[in-house]
C-alpha cells in the first residue's frame, strides 16, 4: 500500500490538515506518511514559548523544548484521530520544507502528497508552498486553510492540450472510480481559436478509444483570462476538484505570465490536484 505524504504545515493548522488527510487516505486506500519541518532560519520562530520558559534558558535550550513540544502535540493529534499510519518525519534546519519532502519521497513509498497552499497564508509561505507543488515528482493534492472533506462528484481537468492528456486522464479515471465522479476535460481558449475547436474534437475521439471511463465529457470556454475562466467554469459546474498537469508549460509558467495554477489557487478554495 502506497502512502499519502502529508506536510503538517502551517503548524497551527495541523489538526485540520490531519483530519482531512485521514479521510482522503481512507478514500484512496493509502497509509499516511507525515512530515513536519521546522525552518530555524525564520526569525524568532520559537519566541511564542518565551512566556512559559525561564529566562535563564539559552536560545538553543528554548528551541529544543519548543521542538519537543511540537513533537508531543503532533503525537497527541495522531492518537486522537486514529491515523492509518503513525509515522512522522521531523525535519529541523535552516532550509525549506521542499528539501525535507523530496527526501521522504525518495525514501518512502509515496503515492501522493498533500500540501496546504492558500492566499490567506503569508506571502513567503504561499510562494514556498507553490514551489513545493511545482518541484515534487509525485502527484500533489493542494488544500486551502481549514479544508472540509466533501464528496468528490465532479472533477475538472484543465488542459491546454498536451501529449500526456490521455495518460493523465487514465489516472484521473482511476480516482474517479473511487469517488463515483464524472470528469470534465476543460480547455479555456481565446475567442475565435478554431484550431482549438478541432483539437477538442480530436481529444474526444481519443478519450473514447483509449481511456475506458464513460463519465467523461470535453468542454471549452472562451476567456481572455485563463485562470479566471477555469475558476468560473468550476463554479458553474459545482466542481469538487480541479486537476492540472505539472508539465503543461503553458499552464504552469507560459504565455500568460505567472503560473495559472497559482492564480487558480488564489481564486478558489477547491482542492487542486497536480500530476507530474
Amino acid at each position: 500500500m502506497s502512502n499519502l505524504m502529508v506536510n503538517l504545515s502551517p503548524y497551527e493548522e495541523a489538526e485540520h490538515i490531519l483530519n482531512y488527510a485521514t479521510q482522503l487516505a481512507g478514500a484512496l486506500n493509502m497509509g499516511v506518511e507525515m512530515v513536519h519541518h521546522i525552518d530555524t532560519s525564520k526569525k524568532n520562530w520559537s519566541l511564542r514559548y518565551g512566556d512559559i520558559f525561564p529566562e535563564t534558558l539559552s536560545q538553543e535550550e528554548t528551541e529544543n523544548i519548543a521542538i519537543q513540544e511540537r513533537k508531543n502535540s503532533i503525537a497527541r493529534l495522531i492518537g486522537e484521530q486514529a491515523v492509518i499510519s503513525s509515522n512522522v518525519t521531523f525535519s529541523i534546519g535552516k532550509h525549506s520544507v521542499k528539501k525535507a519532502l523530496k527526501t521522504v519521497t525518495k525514501e518512502k513509498d509515496i503515492g501522493m502528497a498533500l500540501i496546504t497552499c492558500d492566499k490567506e497564508m503569508t506571502d513567503p509561505s504561499f510562494k514556498e508552498a507553490c514551489q513545493v507543488i511545482k518541484s515534487l515528482t509525485c502527484p500533489v493534492w493542494r488544500i486551502p486553510l481549514r479544508p472540509r472533506a466533501t464528496p468528490v462528484k465532479t472533477i475538472i481537468y484543465a488542459t491546454d492540450y498536451h501529449e500526456k492528456d490521455i495518460e493523465v486522464l487514465k489516472m484521473i479515471s482511476e480516482l474517479a472510480k473511487r469517488f463515483s465522479s464524472k470528469i470534465i476535460v476543460l480547455h479555456v481558449r481565446k475567442s475565435g481559436d478554431y484550431e482549438s475547436e478541432l483539437k477538442d474534437a480530436g481529444l474526444k475521439g481519443l478519450i473514447s478509444d483509449k481511456v475506458g471511463y464513460s463519465q467523461i465529457e470535453v468542454q471549452s470556454a472562451e476567456s481572455s483570462n485563463v485562470a479566471k475562466g477555469i475558476a468560473e467554469w468550476c463554479t458553474k459546474e459545482y466542481a469538487d476538484l480541479i486537476v492540472f498537469l505539472r508539465k503543461d508549460k503553458n499552464l504552469l509558467n507560459g504565455i500568460w505570465g505567472s503560473s495559472t495554477i497559482e492564480k487558480v489557487i488564489k481564486t478558489t478554495n477547491l482542492p487542486v490536484l497536480v500530476y507530474g
